[in-house]
């Protein structure tokens, strides 16, 4: 540990320090003190690997004097090397250094690594681990030498704050934004502290006056902070959460109205990093699409075509115009929105919904392919967010299919209803009626031969397994025990002593459930075509199985031949 700490304070062109306790320290010269002077002001506008530089010169004309070093320490806690900086402190401090220099570096470090954490998802605990340690540390650093530690006040309020001991970090906010003559990051951090404690006092009456003092501090703070960072060197981000941080404050004075104009500001200024879902809870349906729609506006203002920033904004106002059923202007939020951000395929879906909704069939059906190709499982999501209701317009779009002979489209709809509810037989039945006649009609050339049989194989293979899976469900079912024979004898002619068992076993089957006095007339009706064709079918394949045995091959079902009534 020592050996690497000093390596990696060597690297930085620092001297080794004494092991034994210091001496009392000389007095700085001009040259070292305007670089330290110059390094801090570089830290104080965030340009910490510029800092360096002239602090690293500042630490060795200063032969590591720990007074000078404490701000090249601080500018590698600037630029987040964090390890660095904390074993150069440790460093000073076993080499017998102390105070308030090193209260400061250690609080310092732990906020910007509670920060480092926060932005990794590390562990809550870490964090709230290394904030609480920080607080007291930078107490006692700016307790002993305000002016020394000036930048350690906003810190030291975000700590506080992170570790809920509101009246140290509102005392510390209010002393960041006095010395920094009304800052944005010090006014947005006290208006975090004083609508904390608005949370706190609010509701208990004999605390009202107090509540009410710290709203206005609050909402007061975040339109500060706004304001501030609302010029060209602004801090974006930050402003756009400044405004929301209003609307969630004039939401508590149930102040919606003018809570949605500080969304739509929010929304405008960083589209694509809003939590829609809490604003839209936040303010009900109208008031958020309100706030959407303005935020568009904003954004729109800025965001080129081809910026993809504000594609998440274009989807949240997409469906809120769909649940306020404005179709056409819902589907064209969606298509901006799908065209940005391609992964956001669940634009389509609801594209389909409101070219349904405008009688658009052909144009929702192909908006559910599309969807299906890109993203089947999303396509199964969207669906199952409304099973019943989905599935039964999926139902009309596989009948219009059919309807026009489309039969590949109906077995790719069918597909994604099966999908959707896996224990439905139903849906498995029609992906392998669909794509069993689609396999059936394709063309064929002058000799009668099908003209892309590889395409072919392939719709058969795609009904058998749509059989298959129906069977999963109900295998004594005797219309798909015939069904499943016949694709397997019919079509793919293969593996026809399963076909031979099928059969029978539909014959069986039907034979049985006919016996019953409850069954619909409906279902009635396919046991007793399904005992007719499993009977009829399997005497053509047991013919076929002689032929083949008498002629000592395999040769194919006899032109012509084909299944009786298949379902």
């Amino acid at each position: 540990m020592k050996t690497v700490t000093l390596l990696a304070a060597l690297t930085l062109g620092a001297p080794t320090l004494a092991a034994a306790a210091p001496a009392p320290l000389p007095a700085q010269d001009g040259q070292v003190t305007d670089l330290v002077a110059r390094g801090r002001e570089l830290i104080a506008e965030g340009k910490g690997r510029e800092a360096r530089e002239l602090l690293q010169q500042a630490d060795g004309l200063d032969e590591g004097d720990p007074r000078t070093r404490v701000w090249l320490v601080r500018a590698l806690i600037e630029m987040n090397h964090l390890n660095d900086a904390l074993d150069m402190t440790d460093v000073m401090t076993e080499a017998g250094h102390s105070g308030a220099d090193f209260d400061y570096l250690y609080g310092m470090a732990f906020v910007y690594k509670s920060r480092k954490y926060i932005s990794q998802g590390v562990n809550l605990g870490m964090v709230r681990m290394h904030y609480t340690d920080s607080v007291d540390l930078l107490l006692k650093a700016t307790a002993t030498d305000a002016e020394r530690y000036s930048d350690a006040f906003l810190p030291l309020a975000e700590a506080a704050w992170n570790s809920q001991r509101l009246e140290e970090a509102r005392t510390a906010a209010e002393t960041a934004l006095k010395l920094s003559d009304g800052g944005a990051a010090e006014s947005f951090i006290l208006g975090e502290v004083a609508f904390s404690q608005f949370i706190a006092a609010n509701g208990d009456e004999a605390r009202k006056e107090e509540a009410d003092a710290h709203w206005q501090a609050a909402f007061d703070a975040f339109q500060a902070a706004a304001k501030r960072d609302a010029g060209p060197k602004g801090d974006v981000p930050r402003r756009a959460n400044a405004h929301k941080k209003s609307g969630d404050a004039l939401v508590w004075r149930e102040r919606r109205e003018d809570a949605a104009a500080e969304y739509a500001q929010a929304m405008g200024a960083n589209p694509g990093g809003m939590p829609y879902d809490q604003i839209m809870n936040s303010l009900g349906q109208e008031s958020f699409l309100a706030a959407l729609e303005r935020g568009a506006e904003i954004s729109g203002k800025t965001v080129q075509a081809d910026d993809p920033s504000d594609a998440t904004l274009l989807w949240w106002l997409g469906w809120a115009r769909f649940a306020n059923k404005d179709y056409d202007s819902s589907r064209e939020a969606f298509e901006k929105s799908y065209a940005k951000w391609p992964s956001y395929t669940n634009c389509l879906w609801y594209i389909a919904l409101c070219r349904f909704h405008k009688q658009d069939t052909e144009g929702a059906i192909e908006s559910v392919l599309e969807f299906q190709r890109t993203d089947a499982t999303g396509l199964v999501n969207s669906v199952n967010g409304n099973a019943a209701y989905n599935l039964s317009i999926l139902d009309s779009f596989v009948g219009h299919c059919f309807n026009q002979g489309r039969l590949v489209d109906a077995g790719r709809l069918s597909a994604a209803q099966a999908n959707a509810s896996p224990q439905t037989t139903r849906y498995w039945n029609n992906v392998g009626l669909f794509y069993r006649d689609a396999g059936d009609a394709l063309p064929r050339d002058r000799e009668g031969e099908v003209a892309d049989p590889v395409l072919q194989q392939k719709y058969y293979e795609k009904s058998l397994e749509g059989y298959e899976r129906a069977l999963g469900i109900e295998p004594e079912n005797p219309a798909l025990l015939n069904d499943a024979a016949v694709v397997l004898h019919y079509c793919l002619d293969r593996e026809f002593d399963r076909a031979v068992e099928m059969y029978k076993r539909s014959t069986e089957r039907a034979r049985a459930e006919l016996e019953r006095t409850d069954l619909t007339q409906e279902t009635r009706d396919l046991y007793e075509i399904a005992l007719r064709d499993s009977q009829n079918n399997l005497r053509r394949l047991e013919a076929l199985l002689e032929r083949r045995a008498k002629a000592g091959g395999e040769p194919k079902s006899p032109e012509g031949e084909g299944p009786g009534g298949a379902q």
